[in-house]
């Protein structure tokens, strides 16, 4: 099976270089500093399966590059997780809103955003694994 393959989107130096440092230990990581870089990189790369993105960035930040992947036929399938600092219910319901997975708290624990991810993607692949045998059938 191959490696999944995230890409970070983080403005702060320490937060990106402490989740490339964790990921890259479980996934095939690439980090940003920012959406625009990111989706500089995203025309001319391989598409990942999950973005972890921060809200607050310049440049794009992360209410606007969930909605500009998810507006997109290209983009719209790769996974979103925000990792932020705004605590407010609203900013969460706004990420879920726009199709992001999920929302988690700075600070957090890095094996709970592991947990996320790896269960995202096994669902993700069971849900692909059904659609394909009941499409199949028809």
């Amino acid at each position: 099976m191959n490696k999944i393959k995230v890409a970070i989107v983080e403005d702060n130096n320490m937060m990106r270089f402490m989740l490339l440092n964790f990921l890259n230990k479980h996934f095939e990581v690439n980090a940003f500093e920012n959406g625009l870089v990111f989706f500089e990189w995203l025309e001319n790369a391989e598409i990942p399966d999950l973005v972890v993105t921060d809200i607050s960035m310049p440049e794009m930040n992360g209410f606007e590059l969930t909605a500009s992947l998810k507006s997109s036929q290209l983009f719209k399938n790769i996974a979103v997780m925000v990792l932020s600092g705004l605590d407010e219910s609203q900013d969460r319901i706004k990420c879920l809103q726009l199709g992001a997975e999920d929302y988690l708290m700075k600070p957090f624990n890095p094996e709970e955003l592991l947990v996320k991810i790896n269960k995202y993607m096994k669902n993700k692949s069971s849900y692909e694994k059904t659609s394909n045998v009941v499409y199949q059938s028809k």
